[in-house]
């Protein structure tokens, strides 16, 4: 049997923007999805609480959480979710950008390639609010990790440079162990040195602490939380063809060297294996499915594997799928 096992195929109903889920996770048997889009028609950044009817999964009562102080708001570019209890954290990409599509024009894509990338504050966001038992939410609260990433190595040399270049780009959001872990798909720096960031809630972040983890040159996509270990999904940085991978990782920094917290015998994180491309009616991968989003089924898991839940970018109508993880020994 693989490590990492497709079972079924998952639809998620009606999710905002009408194309992608970016971001997911479980509260109170129900899923609660962040799209990287706005939602139409008033064009706002919102999170979905979606409830099950099987392998489908729709938007129940008081189930759209507008996150905006207005309506046509600027995309927040949504990338990562979490919960502690009742309370939900959402994530913002942080991330600057270049607008080059094989669709437009070659004078405008020229451009764009020879011009500076462009800053995207409404990315800068990193939220929080309290759900009631009904799906309600409390007063959106708003901060930033943007002053922390202006000042701190990786990432104040790399916060002018756009995501999918090896800029900034925050993807993957857990709470573990009392604080959240923000995973970065960029930068990757020398050494195949991803950063993860720990730290909690505040105006501005409270008790930053950065990690590094080796993902063999992959960004973080999402990270889920065990009890005594984060999931991590890893992809590439950029845009370009490689595989998703599931890891383990102990929450020991990676960095290498005499006298680091891990070593080449005991390195803190473990490569699960490679995440199956979900297939179409004829049995080829889907062309452009990207894992974007993890969650944990845990009543579903058992003593030696685990059920988990993966959203993806380029999977049409909100299409995810669900695995068998098979726990190492």
């Amino acid at each position: 049997m693989a490590a990492i096992e497709p079972l079924e195929r998952v639809h998620f109903h009606d999710v905002a923007g009408g194309k992608n889920a970016s971001a997911i996770t479980f509260w109170r048997d129900r899923a609660l999805i962040a799209a990287d889009e706005l939602a139409k028609p008033l064009k706002q950044n919102v999170v979905q609480v979606f409830e099950e009817s099987g392998n489908d999964w729709r938007v129940g009562a008081n189930g759209t959480i507008v996150l905006d102080e207005r309506p046509n708001a600027s995309e927040m570019d949504l990338e990562g979710i979490a919960t502690d209890g009742d309370t939900v954290y959402v994530l913002g990409s942080h991330s600057w950008r270049r607008k080059l599509h094989i669709e437009d024009n070659y004078v405008a894509n020229r451009l764009a390639a020879t011009n500076s990338p462009e800053a995207q504050p409404a990315r800068d966001v990193l939220l929080r609010f309290t759900l009631s038992s009904d799906g309600s939410p409390s007063h959106v609260e708003r901060t930033s990790l943007r002053s922390y990433l202006e000042v701190t190595e990786p990432f104040q040399s790399f916060s002018l440079t756009a995501s999918k270049e090896n800029g900034v780009d925050a993807e993957g959001l857990a709470f573990w162990k009392g604080s959240l872990f923000v995973g970065f798909r960029g930068p990757v720096i020398r050494g195949n040195l991803t950063p993860i960031l720990k730290c909690s809630f505040g105006q501005p972040i409270q008790n930053p602490e950065l990690f590094f983890v080796n993902l063999g040159g992959r960004g973080v996509r999402d990270l889920a939380a065990l009890k005594k270990h984060l999931l991590i999904l890893a992809g590439p940085m950029g845009d370009g063809p490689g595989h998703f991978q599931l890891y383990l990782w102990d929450g020991r920094d990676g960095v290498p060297g005499g006298g680091a917290p891990t070593s080449p015998a005991d390195p803190g994180i473990i490569l699960i294996g490679d995440v199956p491309i979900p297939t179409d009616a004829a049995g080829r991968p889907e062309s452009g499915a990207k894992a974007e989003g993890l969650a944990v089924f845990e009543k579903a898991s058992g003593e030696h594997h685990w059920e988990v839940l993966i959203v993806f970018d380029g999977l049409k109508n909100g299409h995810a799928m669900k695995y068998r993880v098979e726990k190492p020994q």
